[in-house]
């Protein structure tokens, strides 16, 4: 039987807009009314869950950044993981121009300028769908806050960096980038969600081992429990649990490693197929 339900957000769970809407909120807190459990293993920080104020209230546990980062209902951190310092000076010294992100709990570090980070993730799709466009939500201004711009390499060195995120648009530079990281990194790991970017942790960090340790700390069994992916971030998630799910459109590794193909995410397929496993 299954009792716990965890999914990804974006390309998952959320909308065609990448929000969270009423239709899912009522269906989650339908699980939750019926004494079931729910957790979102997504990359976004505590900001990008705030993004979907349903979720963020809810009494549910949020696995964020990869799993470098655990909140608890009360949205207090009960798992950390830091990227070590030895990763932070190989992207310090290998991609001095880069298009990097170095996250931590509090906020966002780069060595970009506020125009040049504007200019460069906003020529990317899916950042102006789920930032730029969200002007008016009050969304943007709070993301751009959260940054700090110009960063010195000291300050990124010092800093309690959970993940590090990368964008770069070109075919051939990305994929120079992905063969330097899969041959460089010893003791990290990168786990993009999508093409064009990558997203590293600490190698001992990923939404599958942060989803084991939470079932070994709430006593959850694996067998009971539906996990529910898109990405390259979420195949080890979808392949370690044997009640997997993705939807159609997701990618291919996703699907490979899923026990069972919904459809496109475009047509809730996640929120009916959790309304048909707790029904």
């Amino acid at each position: 039987m299954i009792r716990h339900a965890v999914s990804d957000l974006d390309g998952t769970l959320l909308n065609g807009s990448f929000e969270w809407d009423q239709v899912i909120e009522n269906e989650i807190s339908r699980v939750l009314e019926q004494g079931y459990d729910f957790a979102a293993a997504t990359g976004r920080t505590e900001e990008g869950v705030k993004n979907c104020p349903g979720l963020w209230h809810m009494p549910v546990y949020l696995i964020l950044m990869n799993g470098a980062l655990i909140l608890d209902p009360k949205r207090r951190p009960i798992l950390v993981t830091e990227v070590s310092r030895q990763t932070k000076e190989y992207f310090l010294r290998e991609y001095p121009k880069a298009n990097l992100e170095f996250i931590t709990q509090e906020g966002t570090l780069t060595r970009l300028s506020r125009d040049a980070y504007i200019r460069e993730y906003g020529a990317w799709d899916m950042w102006r769908k789920k930032v730029l466009d969200k002007r008016e939500s009050g969304y943007y201004d709070r993301y751009m806050a959260r940054i700090t711009f110009n960063c010195t390499e000291e300050e990124i060195r010092n800093a309690p960096v959970l993940k590090i995120n990368g964008l770069e648009l070109k075919d051939e530079p990305y994929g120079r980038m992905l063969a330097d990281l899969a041959e460089s990194l010893t003791d990290a790991v990168n786990a993009p969600f999508a093409d064009h970017v990558i997203e590293v942790t600490d190698r001992g960090a990923s939404k599958a081992k942060a989803l084991l340790w939470l079932c070994d700390h709430l006593g959850w069994k694996k067998e009971e429990t539906a996990v529910f992916g898109d990405g390259g971030n979420d195949v080890e998630m979808l392949h370690i649990f044997p009640h997997s799910y993705a939807p159609a459109d997701a990618s291919p590794e996703a699907r490979a490693a899923a026990s069972e193909i919904l459809p496109p995410k475009r047509e809730y397929a996640v929120v009916e197929k959790i309304r048909e496993l707790f029904i």
